[in-house]
């Protein structure tokens, strides 16, 4: 019976552990994407039962230190995305887990069960139960959150929460001994503060993601509309071709009429330079791609970019046309834009291929380009002054291939840049 009675309790305070354990496991894969390993994520989630076991007092500052840096192992032993930012979101983690602990302890005080590993179990219960909080609360706002943002906001509030939360362990240290109702409020609210800070602090996060992304939204709805206008450009430049011709005609056939063949060589000569420059040519069967080339040539010419174009693109393509124009017109409007900061006109080149083959659609398209390249973590950034509207153009790209599974490589040199798509169809 004695047995029962010990081990029991020991049990009990496991599982408690073990919900703890998975709370703060979901946490962390909500901040970060786990490398592929099932035995990286065992020992990942045995790191964090370990954790959650080990006992931390408000002011402990030898446990607070060994749990900080097993956080930091954790993050660059389990995790794959940008070094910084795992940094930044072990350290987040980090710091609410410890002021859980410190809270859960306070409360616990209220709770004078002294009982075999009772005051133990409910300690552990109160942890559970404000993970549990703290998780729903953050779960879908860090989801929205960690694509968007760059890794110098992460770094500026894992720096906040950080030093937030060095101040406050300090500021406990003087009364870290002292149990009394008042010292136990006091603890209490301060780290309930801190908590609810971190919590709202990822809400503001995810008014500024929302910002980002209608941002990025706006921009492809506005390229789609300079595409349909012009469709509706090109449509008009045929509708006045074909009433012309026929003005053209009249004209010619006066001259014949009159035998007058050397006027009528010299006015057919003219109607074919003027044509030359107004018609619409034919690069694909696909007639959104044809259009965007098509309303891209001119830019071509007028700033003088040697552009090879090797297109194939079916009328028929799995591929929506909205998603082919975001393609195609958000890769040749960067690389119009690189070429238009070279000076030597001669060294300014766009080549573009597209073809279908063995059930995949490949795209490939390579410009010049002097300026730099300029990344942060995964995402380009633009070297145009509104970076909060431009710049997402390959966000663009990346989102529309992940949506048919297909692949993105993206090579560059000093003065290179390629852009290669993979789509199933």
């Amino acid at each position: 019976m004695e047995i029962i009675v010990v081990i029991i309790p020991i049990i009990i305070l496991n599982i408690i552990s073990i919900i703890e354990t998975i709370i703060l496991f979901k946490l962390l894969n909500a901040f970060l994407t786990k490398k592929d390993s099932k035995i990286l994520s065992v020992l990942n989630f045995f790191v964090l039962f370990i954790i959650c076991m080990a006992p931390i007092l408000s002011g402990d500052m030898e446990n607070i230190t060994y749990t900080f840096v097993t956080y930091l192992c954790i993050g660059l032993i389990f995790y794959k995305d940008v070094k910084i930012k795992r940094i930044c979101a072990v350290t987040m983690v980090f710091t609410i887990s410890v002021s859980v602990k410190m809270l859960a302890a306070r409360i616990a005080y209220f709770f004078p069960i002294y009982e075999y590993k009772f005051h133990e179990i409910i300690e552990a219960s109160l942890r559970s139960l404000i993970f549990i909080l703290i998780y729903f609360a953050l779960y879908r706002v860090v989801q929205w959150s960690k694509e968007i943002l760059s890794s110098k906001i992460w770094a500026l509030i894992c720096t906040m929460s950080l030093a937030t939360f060095t101040s406050i362990v300090f500021s406990i240290v003087p009364f870290i001994f002292k149990i009394t109702t008042f010292y136990n409020v006091i603890g209490i609210i301060i780290m309930t503060i801190y908590i609810l800070g971190i919590i709202a602090t990822f809400y503001v996060i995810k008014e500024i993601a929302q910002g980002v992304k209608a941002d990025s939204s706006n921009k492809q709805l506005i390229m789609q509309m300079e595409h349909y206008t012009d469709i509706q450009e090109n449509q008009n430049i045929t509708n006045k071709i074909r009433h012309d011709m026929k003005n053209h005609l009249g004209v010619i056939n006066s001259f014949l009429c009159e035998d007058n063949i050397e006027d009528a060589r010299h006015y057919i000569d003219k109607v074919t330079e003027s044509m030359s420059t107004m018609s619409l040519h034919t690069f694909c069967e696909n007639k959104v791609v044809n259009s965007i080339l098509n309303s891209k040539n001119k830019k071509f010419i007028d700033l003088g970019i040697n552009v090879n174009r090797n297109v194939y693109v079916p009328e028929q393509l799995n591929i929506s046309q909205t998603d082919l124009c975001s393609i195609f017109a958000n890769t040749i409007d960067n690389a119009i834009d690189a070429c238009s900061k070279i000076q030597d006109k001669n060294a300014r080149y766009i080549n573009i291929k597209s073809n279908t083959d063995k059930g995949y659609f490949v795209y490939e398209i390579e410009n010049a380009k002097v300026n730099q390249i300029k990344l942060n973590g995964l995402r380009f950034i633009t070297n145009k002054k509104n970076n909060l509207i431009h710049g997402y153009g390959i966000d663009i790209i990346r989102t529309v291939v992940a949506k048919y599974s297909g692949d993105i490589d993206i090579e560059y040199t000093d003065n290179t840049f390629k852009i290669i798509l993979i789509i199933k169809v």
